[in-house]
């Protein structure tokens, strides 16, 4: 079966939506494909990133999310195991954290540590979520121990990006023809060669890649898919929206409320009236202030250790996460009626 058609027939779960760079996603994107497998002995997932000027989306096929996460939990249940990993995924969050905080000429020298050192954290990350979420209340001390080693290095992806943002401005500085976005778009693979020879690849492949890319990755390697791939998948995924009626999600907070749809997909000079119906692709702190002003929040992807469920639970407001597409279904100015205690989440007017 040809890739775009597996994409369109295969059932996703969105893990993480995120703004940030291409360039970062390429660093990492082996902390599923090969290391996941490799540290933890469970299956290597695919890993599907859809990208679109900026705006990222990380999905794995669900049946094969579902069949790694419950071997992640039953792993979880040996003491010893679990011991072991919540104290390797500390370390290494000790060290990716010290890794990460350099200039660009340290990072181009080590680069080949600091992915590796980034690959297995992304690695212990994912499993450490996915493990969570198939653990169930019966197991809430392991599921606490879990909860710790993430929040352990909390700062990590903050701390990533700000360090992808200052290479950017040494290659930029450099390359002055070069748009900010052109260099976001550059892989792992292009950046050795930029670090071996100073070149980098040509700008209209990094405009096309920009405008609209799908990245496939799997255990036999990672794939840039032709822009045609994208549109394809892009107009099917549009028309299954348009369809789409209610959303089913996991609660991460029980309740119900109704309201007005704001559709967030960037927190930088984003606002919300209190009482809106805040829908997202997932949180983070910067998103607090909206937060706190919805009546309940929906995400497209992440599960009971995201931000978005651990600060609603704070919050004590309704909050579905994992509905997959919310933020490509719900439009701004929808009334919709958010049932936190069934799960779903149901458009009243469009």
């Amino acid at each position: 079966m040809e890739i775009n058609q597996k994409i369109k027939s295969s059932e996703w779960m969105t893990d993480w939506e995120v703004e940030t760079s291409l360039m970062q996603v390429f660093v990492g994107i082996k902390m599923y494909t090969e290391y996941t497998a490799k540290i933890f002995g469970v299956e290597s997932p695919v890993a599907l990133v859809i990208f679109e000027k900026g705006h990222i989306k990380g999905q794995f096929i669900d049946d094969q999310y579902k069949r790694i996460g419950e071997e992640l939990a039953k792993k979880a249940l040996d003491e010893e195991y679990l011991y072991n990993w919540c104290e390797a995924f500390k370390k290494l969050g000790d060290e990716i954290t010290v890794a990460v905080h350099v200039t660009p000429e340290e990072f181009f020298r080590n680069f080949d540590e600091i992915q590796k050192l980034y690959q297995q954290y992304g690695a212990y990350q994912f499993a450490t979520k996915t493990a969570y979420n198939f653990l169930g209340p019966t197991h809430k001390d392991i599921q606490d121990k879990l909860e710790n080693a993430r929040k352990y290095s909390e700062t990590f992806y903050h701390d990533a990006s700000a360090m992808f943002e200052k290479v950017d401005t040494d290659i930029l500085s450099k390359n002055p023809e070069y748009q900010l976005n052109e260099v976001d778009c550059i892989t792992d693979s292009e950046l050795r060669e930029y670090i071996a020879s100073g070149a980098l690849p040509d700008r209209a492949v990094l405009q096309n890649r920009y405008s609209g890319s799908i990245i496939w990755g799997d255990a036999s390697g990672i794939m840039v898919l032709p822009s045609a791939v994208f549109d394809e998948v892009k107009q099917f995924r549009e028309e299954q929206a348009e369809q789409t009626k209610e959303l089913q999600g996991q609660i991460a907070q029980k309740g119900l409320a109704s309201g007005r749809v704001r559709v967030i997909r960037s927190f930088k000079n984003a606002d919300i009236d209190v009482g809106d119906i805040l829908v997202t692709g997932m949180t983070d702190p910067n998103f607090l202030p909206l937060m706190k002003k919805a009546a309940a929040i929906v995400t497209d992807g992440g599960g009971l250790l995201c931000h978005a469920a651990i600060v609603s639970r704070e919050l004590k407001k309704p909050c579905i996460i994992g509905t997959k597409n919310a933020t490509s279904v719900l439009k701004d100015g929808m009334e919709v009626e958010v049932d936190a205690e069934k799960g779903v989440v149901r458009i009243i007017s469009r």
